[in-house]
């Protein structure tokens, strides 16, 4: 049965639209939710599809730098932290083998939190479906990084523009850009 399992899981990772992989690159400033120092690369499942709660959907991702997705492999967040905080404890004993500063490590579960906050807010979630839900999803991770660089600077042109990223009202888009045309 876990075969069977981790084979669906397999063969479906990684098919998020290319609103999913942007809503959730963009939250947490745009900062890796683990270190929160370097730039989010990639989508972290926070449970890991390894265990029982891991699922491949949006509200299971949160922003990430490649290292710290490395680093933190097949466990979720929750053990990850706990095993850095043991390491810091008893060096010697080896629970992680790449640990972040204790304070770093300390703020994990508020900032998965404050992220999971982030991308759950609806009028959020809709504006990003509103203007990527229609658009191809690029296989290259590189190329769906060039789509949320190129988001983020028309939030900022937006927000410079008007004070606010104008909200969706019954579906009509505010902002009058290309992406809405």
């Amino acid at each position: 049965m876990a075969g069977a399992r981790q084979e669906v899981l397999s063969k479906d990772r990684g098919s998020q639209p290319l609103w999913v992989w942007i809503m959730v690159l963009m939250a947490h400033g745009r900062r890796c939710v683990y270190c929160d120092e370097r730039q989010s690369q990639t989508l972290e499942h926070e449970a890991p599809l390894a265990g029982r709660a891991g699922r491949d959907i949006w509200w299971n991702l949160v922003p990430a730098c490649d290292r710290c997705n490395s680093w933190k492999h097949k466990r979720s967040a929750v053990e990850w932290a706990r095993d850095m905080k043991l390491h810091h404890a008893h060096p010697k004993a080896g629970f992680a083998r790449h640990a972040l500063p204790p304070r770093v490590v300390e703020g994990i579960s508020d900032r998965i939190a404050q992220v999971q906050r982030e991308i759950r807010d609806p009028a959020r979630r809709q504006w990003f479906e509103h203007h990527y839900g229609q658009r191809r999803t690029p296989r290259l991770r590189r190329e769906k990084y060039e789509e949320v660089q190129r988001c983020d600077l028309i939030r900022r042109i937006s927000v410079a523009a008007i004070g606010v990223v104008p909200p969706l009202r019954e579906g009509i888009c505010g902002t009058r850009l290309s992406l809405c045309r």
